[in-house]
This record gives C-alpha cells, structure tokens and sequence, in this order.
C-alpha cells in the first residue's frame, strides 16, 4: 500500500477534511462505550480507564475498538514496567561475575560483561506499539496539531435550539468588554 494509512472519518472531519470526502461510506459500528476487559490489571486497567471516555466523547472509540485500545493499554503499561525497571537497575549491567572468597574471607568479584539491560529493549519495543496504536486513535502530538475542531458526541447529540444558545456571546464573560470597561 503507498502512502499514509487512510484515516477514520471521525479524523479526518476532525482535522478539517473536505465534508463531502468525510462523509464517504464507511462501515459504521455501533457506537457503545465497551467495557475494559477483566484481563487488564494494574496500570494497564488504569491506562483503559484513564482514555476510555475520552476517545469515546471524541466519536474515535466504539465497541469494534476495544481489542485496540486493550493492546494499546497492555502495551503501555509494559513500556511503564520496563521504565521502571531501566530506572531501578540502569541501561547497562554487569553479567557473568564470579563471586570467590579468598583464603583471608574476603570476596572478590571477578570477570563479568557490561551488556545493555534486556529491559532497555522491552521498553523500546513497548514504546513503539504504543506510539503506533496512538496514531490509530488520533492520540500523538502530529495528530492533535491538525485537529481544527474539536466535536465531542455530546455536543453532536444536543438539540440545534440548545446549540445556537450554548453559541450565542454573553457579553458579561467576554473579557474585551471587561477591558474596554478598565474593570
């Protein structure tokens, strides 16, 4: 396949694309907040947690996603795992000591190979499913730099007459009138 990897309709009307291109037919799930699965534990429970909702009232989460997101937070809480562990024991580590007692008691550590630490590399490849699955739901810093607006399914779910009252201006909050006024 050339090029990017053709993005959700919900991104694609996010970051700003042609209306009519955003509305091309596409497979629409059904729309249902899944429920994190009982095998995510610990950090990754709370990872599920913590973005679930959120993707949801954003309309880039439906019930077909949740294997995604479940590696997604599997994978995270693997990278916060590894991180914790280069963070306890360093990046390097001494492999193959012999420990010997000398004929006086005292031990001496002999031999032994600076090597890099097997959690460095279960970080990084963490780190990169995690940035990979963060693109597939919007979630990394290029994506939300081209998100022009922001449309929650809540706010698509308000009535029109409560969208043009949420919209109209109220002149007490604007804060140019408080600074014409010198309050």
């Amino acid at each position: 396949m050339r090029g990017p990897k053709p993005k959700p309709v919900e991104l694609r009307v996010l970051h700003g694309g042609a209306y009519e291109r955003a509305l091309a037919t596409q497979p629409k799930p059904r729309r249902v907040l899944p429920r994190c699965p009982s095998h995510l534990t610990g950090e990754a429970e709370k990872c599920w947690h913590r973005l679930a909702r959120e993707l949801y009232d954003a309309g880039l989460l439906a019930n077909i996603d949740r294997d995604a997101l479940t590696a997604y937070c599997s994978a995270y809480a693997r990278w916060r795992k590894a991180e914790d562990m280069l963070a306890k024991d360093g990046e390097v580590i001494l492999t193959n000591t012999k420990c010997e007692t000398n004929k006086d008691g005292t031990v001496t550590n002999s031999g032994g190979n600076l090597v890099q630490s097997p959690w460095l590399a279960v970080s990084n490849r963490a780190l990169d499913q995690v940035t990979k699955l963060a693109a597939e739901f919007g979630m990394t810093p290029s994506s939300r730099s081209r998100v022009k607006a922001e449309i929650s399914a809540a706010r698509q779910a308000q009535p029109e007459r409560a969208r043009s009252l949420a919209a109209a201006p109220n002149a007490d909050a604007d804060p140019r009138r408080a600074l014409e006024s010198g309050t």
